[in-house]
């Protein structure tokens, strides 16, 4: 997998930097969908989670977190590392933000659910602190990602990485520390309450 990831990212590096950014974006989409799904549905054996109709600037941001090293650096954090291999091939801020609205643009698809919400009184009370950025259905803000859809397998991990200090343990990353500090000390039932009360379209 990383060898066929490094191969495609030195075909994208050998494109042109002349051509116009949307036709660039849609050769780099191809690399994105190997991974994440021709239709941005997310794919979990491949750990990708579901990206289409994210926030344009999110996914900029993220994906100038994974080219600056502020993402994927940590060495447990395998998935993160492909994904800064896959966002040094995009050097050209143009060509980034083209791929970003590309994939914003995208019909939302929601991801079936795989974990039960075993307490609902309780996975409702731990998601509170969460939706005051990614709102009460998931939806998402200025300041933080669209969940509802995206996957609760890939939520749970996300929770756990931020949790164990695979996530959000640099002093940059500001958004990262919130998260990390969000969930200190949670235990596994309720990082898994959480994941799977906030994959749900609409939280009940």
């Amino acid at each position: 997998m990383r060898a066929r990831l490094i191969g495609l990212c030195l075909v994208l590096l050998a494109l042109p930097a002349a051509a116009d950014p949307e036709a660039l974006a849609a050769a780099h989409w191809s690399g994105c969908a190997s991974c994440h799904g021709e239709a941005g549905e997310g794919l979990r054996p491949k750990e990708a989670p579901g990206i289409a109709a994210q926030d344009a600037a999110y996914i900029e941001r993220q994906m100038r977190a994974f080219r600056a090293g502020l993402r994927g650096r940590h060495p447990d954090d395998g998935p993160g590392s492909r994904m800064t291999l896959m966002a040094a091939a995009i050097s050209d801020d143009a060509v980034l933000a083209a791929l970003a609205r590309r994939i914003a643009a995208m019909p939302a698809a929601v991801a079936p659910a795989t974990l039960p919400v075993e307490d609902m009184a309780r996975a409702r009370e731990l998601y509170t602190s969460c939706a005051a950025c990614h709102g009460v259905a998931g939806q998402g803000s200025a300041a933080a990602p669209r969940i509802a859809g995206i996957g609760d397998w890939y939520l749970l991990a996300q929770l756990r990485k931020y949790r164990d200090g695979v996530r959000g343990y640099l002093p940059q990353d500001q958004e990262g520390r919130s998260m990390a500090a969000l969930v200190a000390g949670m235990s596994d039932a309720d990082l898994r309450a959480i994941a799977a009360y906030a994959n749900a379209p609409t939280p009940p």
